[in-house]
C-alpha cells in the first residue's frame, strides 16, 4: 500500500530518474534491485522517524494501561461528577503499567 513498487518496468518509463526520496520508513518493500543497479540515490526517513514512533508507542501503552481512552469515552458520554466511572478502574486499581507482565 502507499508507495508503488519501483521496478525495471517503472524505471523504463523514467529514464532521467536520479533519486528516490521516501518520507516514511523502510524502502525494502518498494524498491527492487533494478533501482540500485541503475545507481539511483535512495533516501528514507526511517532513522528520523524511529524515536518519535517509539515515544508515541510508549505513550499509547501508558495511556491504555491507565484506561485513559475508556475514561474519556465515559466522561464524554455523561460527564463526570467526581465519582468512579462505571466500568473503569479507579486510579491505583489496575491503573498503569506497574506489576503488568512484560512479555
Amino acid at each position: 500500500m502507499g508507495c508503488p513498487r519501483i521496478d525495471a518496468d517503472v524505471l523504463a518509463t523514467a529514464p532521467r530518474l536520479r533519486a528516490v526520496v521516501h518520507a516514511a520508513g523502510s524502502v525494502k518493500g518498494h524498491l527492487t534491485a533494478a533501482v540500485f543497479d541503475r545507481g539511483i540515490a535512495v533516501s528514507s526517513a526511517a532513522q528520523a522517524n524511529a524515536v518519535p514512533v517509539a515515544e508515541f508507542t510508549l505513550a499509547m501503552l501508558v495511556l491504555a494501561a491507565k484506561q485513559a481512552f475508556a475514561r474519556a469515552r465515559a466522561y464524554s458520554a455523561g460527564g463526570w461528577s467526581g465519582d468512579a466511572l462505571p466500568g473503569v478502574a479507579t486510579p491505583g486499581e489496575r491503573g498503569g503499567l506497574r506489576g503488568r507482565p512484560s512479555g
